[in-house]
């Protein structure tokens, strides 16, 4: 009984024996034999591998830190705001536009020179010039009646256009409307911008603004000219006038403001435009807007006296 025992555990033993060896041999010639690799495996590998590290990520990571930038582009901002505008605006952002959105940065007006300096210095290219009827350039003054007649006509269109357009909705007008509350107040439009740039801008928004929230209209160059013609000359989009007593002493401005003929005499000073670059990244400007040859860095800067800190 213990022999058959005995000879019944053999018989296991082989059995297990024998089968781990065809298990083995099965591993040897599967795993001998050269593997076949996929071509674009293997340049992808070699692309994108190194030993235990990536050379180069075959994705964009998304930068946690980054946000949509609610400020225009200030590549060229010269070329749509004018100096004096401007000079007002970086003073006082809330004076010149009731509902902006831009905070006011506490600078001096050595300073803001040097701003609007920096800025022109990175300025790419100008604004294509349009070609206008030559009556359409005269104030309403210097029109004769039938030159008057035919800028009337232009002025109608432009005004049907921007009815149909339905702006309003948008841009408040020295505080009226802009319900949705996305755009800004053109009550004063037209004592910053130029036909040319208006033009440019309405013809295509995305081009000078990529992350603008105004829509993009399907306008004709005959509409772009009427809505440009209607908007720099209608009252709405002028500063209303202030009634001046005869004899009455005028106030002061209590904005100094940069005149074209002070800015052509200093724009071109390498000492005001490298401190207006210095005051620019200081003020963190690139947090709102993309701004050419600014890094953006968050440098620490010392706090001064009386002056805002730009932590």
């Amino acid at each position: 009984m213990r022999l058959m025992s005995i000879v019944s555990l053999q018989k296991r033993w082989l059995i297990i024996t024998l089968g781990c060896l065809s298990f083995v041999t099965s591993l040897h010639l599967s795993f001998g034999q050269e593997r076949k690799i996929d071509s674009v495996f293997l340049e992808l590998d070699k692309k994108y591998r190194m030993p235990e590290q990536w050379s180069v990520l075959p994705f964009d990571l998304e930068d946690p830190y980054k946000r949509i930038k609610n400020g225009p582009p200030l590549v060229n901002i010269l070329y749509k705001a004018n100096v004096e505008w401007l000079s007002r605006w970086i003073a006082n952002p809330k004076k010149v536009v009731a509902n902006a959105k831009m905070p006011n940065l506490g600078l001096d007006f050595d300073e803001i020179k040097a701003v609007i300096a920096f800025l022109s210095s990175i300025a790419e290219k100008d604004v294509p010039q349009v070609t206008w009827d030559e009556f359409l350039l005269k104030k309403e003054d210097d029109l004769s009646e039938d030159e008057y007649d035919k800028m009337d006509k232009v002025f109608n269109f432009g005004k049907g256009v921007w009815g149909r357009a339905r702006c309003t909705i948008c841009h408040p007008i020295k505080g009226v409307g802009g319900n949705v509350g996305v755009g800004p107040d053109l009550g004063e439009i037209t004592t910053k911008i130029n036909r040319n740039w208006l033009h440019a801008w309405l013809g295509n928004t995305k081009s000078h603004f990529p992350d603008t929230m105004m829509a993009q209209y399907r306008f004709t160059d005959q509409d772009v000219r009427g809505l440009v013609e209607f908007v720099m000359r209608d009252t709405q989009f002028i500063p209303e006038e202030k009634d001046e007593e005869e004899g009455a002493e005028q106030p002061k401005p209590e904005t100094q403001v940069l005149t074209e003929k002070e800015f052509a005499g200093i724009k071109k000073d390498p000492a005001l435009i490298e401190k207006g670059r210095s005051v620019v990244e200081r003020a963190r400007c690139f947090v709102c807007h993309d701004i050419k040859g600014i890094p953006e860095l968050m440098p620490v800067v010392e706090k001064k006296k009386g002056r805002t800190c730009w932590f």
